[in-house]
């Protein structure tokens, strides 16, 4: 599809808007100048990981200002700034991320968009870098080149970087288990990880609202009534969920705080609200055979011979979560939930047994995030070789997130296990 606008000399334009998207993308990491209405003159650090169907087209781009300082936020491009408004973005708190909104000349319109929030959104004229696009891309390229020798990036410094990503982890479920207890940690973080990345944190709230504790006594009280562990846990959720009356036999008259609103929008059938909650129910149904959330991780870690064994442990027979989901579930929260309760309870030998077990896991589903990590640090000449396995793939990905620009040595060289260092 064509679009048509003039550019600030009232020269005809006749381009698709993705050939201004690819004029961005290519500039990244080249220092490419542009301009904004207000005279500001910006160079792309980088340009941003690139967005989905839904919302901002570069998520958290990087711009040094002419004084040295950084804009870091989303960015937004058309061809006129009217479409801006004729997408609805203005009426869309998605977009309220937005620091630059690109068009073909940055004087199109009144020289600036306006978000939900009412905030003024700078334009920046496009044209020049769409232009130069080529040129600057093949000058960058033998710039990169030249000084990948200089700059690789080894195999080693990956890993390093996914033990870095894991202590991070254990770090925060450390505080977790402060704070609610290793039960009620476990649930919220496993609970989490449920839900796919639009209703993460409704996930998270109906663990608040329906803890373990509560959900325990009732599959307790309700034993000899002919009612399942799961079916209880399933009426519980879906009524702290929102969708269902309360339930009969409940013995609370009320739940704690407002039922989630859930993202309903499309995706695969699979990653619905309604069938994950229904695999949560059947966790907590493996969580009351085993003891409890805490004790049914630690001894999925203690027993387990291979890393299979732990996607069963978070995947139980009949929840519906495949292999993929499981795989991200053992390498984001059980793992590191695991290794905080050992490093609390000075347990070497569980602690050394989940450093193996990281360190041992394949590959996870490979997901935008870390495409454009291999991307972004291979763009820079720094050589991250096939990164195979959990650890790695955390290590880039950690890398992308937490340095972009300015490389450094991590800060976590070793797990403290591999040191030998006492816990």
């Amino acid at each position: 599809m064509k679009w048509e606008g003039k550019d600030r000399r009232g020269e005809g334009v006749c381009l698709p808007e993705t050939e201004l998207h690819h004029a961005w993308q290519q500039a990244d990491g080249t220092r490419a100048q542009v301009e904004s209405t207000e005279g500001l003159r910006y160079r792309v650090l980088y340009s941003g990981m690139p967005g989905g169907s839904y919302g901002p087209d570069f998520r958290q781009a990087v711009l040094e200002r002419e004084d040295g300082s950084e804009l870091v936020g989303d960015v937004e491009i058309h061809v006129r700034a009217r479409e801006w408004y004729a997408h609805g973005h203005a009426e869309d708190a998605h977009y309220n991320g937005v620091k630059l909104h690109g068009v073909w000349s940055a004087r199109d319109g009144c020289g600036y968009v306006v978000n939900l929030a009412g905030l003024r959104v700078p334009q920046i004229g496009l044209s020049e870098l769409h232009k130069g696009a080529r040129a600057r891309r093949a000058a960058w390229d033998e710039a990169r080149d030249e000084g990948v020798a200089a700059g690789v990036l080894g195999d080693r410094m990956v890993r390093q970087a996914g033990d870095e990503w894991f202590a991070g982890k254990v770090a925060m479920f450390r505080e977790e288990v402060d704070t609610f207890g290793a039960d009620i940690a476990a649930q919220l973080g496993l609970f989490e990880a449920l839900g796919y990345s639009r209703n993460r944190w409704q996930f998270r709230t109906l663990g608040r609202r329906v803890p373990w504790p509560y959900l325990k006594r009732e599959i307790m009280v309700n034993a000899g009534r002919g009612l399942s562990a799961s079916e209880v846990a399933l009426q519980l959720l879906r009524w702290g969920a929102g969708w269902d009356a309360r339930p009969e036999f409940a013995i609370a008259p009320a739940l704690v705080g407002d039922a989630p609103v859930w993202n309903r929008a499309s995706g695969m059938p699979a990653n619905r609200p309604e069938r994950r909650v229904a695999a949560a129910a059947e966790l907590v149904s493996a969580w009351n055979a085993g003891g409890g959330p805490m004790a049914h991780a630690v001894d999925a870690v203690r027993c387990a011979g291979r890393c299979s064994d732990l996607w069963r442990a978070v995947a139980p027979n009949g929840s519906g979560i495949g292999k993929s989901r499981a795989m991200e579930m053992t390498v984001n929260v059980l793992l590191p939930f695991v290794a905080a309760w050992a490093r609390i309870g000075g347990d070497g030998v569980l602690y050394a047994k989940v450093v193996s077990l990281y360190e041992m896991h394949p590959d996870v589903s490979a997901n935008s995030v870390l495409r454009e990590s291999m991307r972004y640090l291979g763009s820079r000449g720094l050589s991250v070789g096939m990164c195979r396995g959990a650890r790695s793939q955390h290590g880039a990905m950690h890398l992308y997130r937490s340095v972009l620009v300015r490389p450094r040595p991590t800060r976590q060289p070793e797990l403290p296990v591999e040191r030998g260092v006492a816990l």
